[in-house]
C-alpha cells in the first residue's frame, strides 16, 4: 500500500508532499515516510518497524540547506518491553537518552502516522500523553528530533463520506487538539487508520488542507485540491489555531 500526502495552502498547492510505503508480513509493519519541502531545501525520511501493533524501532533522519550548507540531524527510538532508547546525532555531536515511563503514544511527525495516533487516543477515553520528535523551526540543536511529550485530546465528532478523486470514501471525523493544535485540528481518518483529509488554521491569513493520493496520479484537475468533501463543510473564521509551522506536528 502506498500513497502521497498533497498540501494546500489558501486552497493553492504547496511546495510540501509526503510520500508513504507501508509493506505488512508475519505480523510486522515497516512503514517508510518522506516529507519534502524542496523551497525550503528540506528532507524529513521517517522509516518505522512494529509488530503485533507495539512499536519496535522508528529512525528518522533530516536533510536541510541552510545558509547555503547541507545540514543533517537523525535519531533512532528503539523500543524495549519496558524502556526506550533513543540515539540522536545532529551537527553538536551523539546524545543518548533512555525514557523508563513508556505510558504515551508515539507519533513520529508524518502524516501516515496521525491517523493511527487520533485513533488510539480516542480508544483511550479521548486524553493521553503523546510523544513526537522535536523540530520546532527546522534548525537542528542539541535536541533536535529527540523526544516532546504533551497532553493531546481527541474528540469522535461524527460519520462522514468524502470524495478522494473519483471514489467516496467512509470516515470518522476527529478534532485533535494539544500540542500546536490549540483549540483543536481536524482529522478525516477511514477503518484502516489513515488520514483522508486534515485540516489546520496557522493564523488569521494562512489556512492548511492536506489530502490524501493513494497511488499514481493526483485526483481531480491540475493544480485543484482534490475535492475531499462539501465545500462549506468548515466555515471560514469558524476556527482558529495558534501560529506554528506547517513542518510540526
Amino acid at each position: 500500500m502506498q500513497g502521497t500526502y498533497r498540501y494546500f495552502r489558501n486552497g493553492a498547492p504547496a511546495d510540501i508532499e509526503e510520500t508513504w510505503e507501508i509493506f505488512d508480513e508475519g505480523g510486522e509493519r515497516r512503514i517508510r515516510s518522506r516529507r519534502r519541502a524542496p523551497g525550503r531545501g528540506a528532507v524529513l525520511s521517517v522509516e518505522s518497524w512494529q509488530r503485533d501493533g507495539a512499536w519496535q524501532r522508528c529512525d528518522l533522519a533530516w536533510r536541510q540547506l541552510l545558509d547555503g550548507k547541507p545540514v543533517q540531524a537523525s535519531a533512532c527510538y528503539q523500543f524495549g518491553p519496558s524502556v526506550l532508547e533513543i540515539t540522536l546525532q545532529g551537527p553538536d555531536g551523539t546524545s543518548r537518552w533512555r525514557q523508563a515511563d513508556l505510558d504515551f503514544l508515539f507519533s513520529p511527525l508524518l502524516r501516515i502516522y496521525s491517523g493511527e495516533t487520533i485513533r488510539h487516543l480516542h480508544a483511550r477515553g479521548g486524553q493521553g500523553r503523546v510523544l513526537v520528535p522535536r523540530i520546532g523551526d527546522g534548525r537542528p540543536s542539541a535536541q533536535f528530533l529527540g523526544p516532546s511529550c504533551s497532553e493531546r485530546q481527541a474528540q469522535l465528532i461524527g460519520e462522514d463520506r468524502l470524495r478522494l478523486g473519483s471514489t467516496r470514501r467512509d470516515c470518522l471525523e476527529y478534532s485533535y487538539q494539544g500540542g500546536p493544535y490549540v483549540p483543536a485540528a481536524r482529522f478525516w481518518v477511514d477503518e484502516r487508520g489513515l488520514t483522508l483529509r486534515y485540516l489546520w488554521q496557522q493564523d488569521e491569513a494562512t489556512s492548511w488542507e492536506v489530502c490524501l493520493q493513494e497511488g499514481d496520479g493526483l485526483p481531480g484537475s491540475a493544480g485543484v485540491p482534490p475535492a475531499c468533501g462539501p465545500e462549506a463543510r468548515v466555515p471560514k473564521g469558524r476556527w482558529k489555531q495558534a501560529g506554528r509551522s506547517v513542518s510540526e506536528d
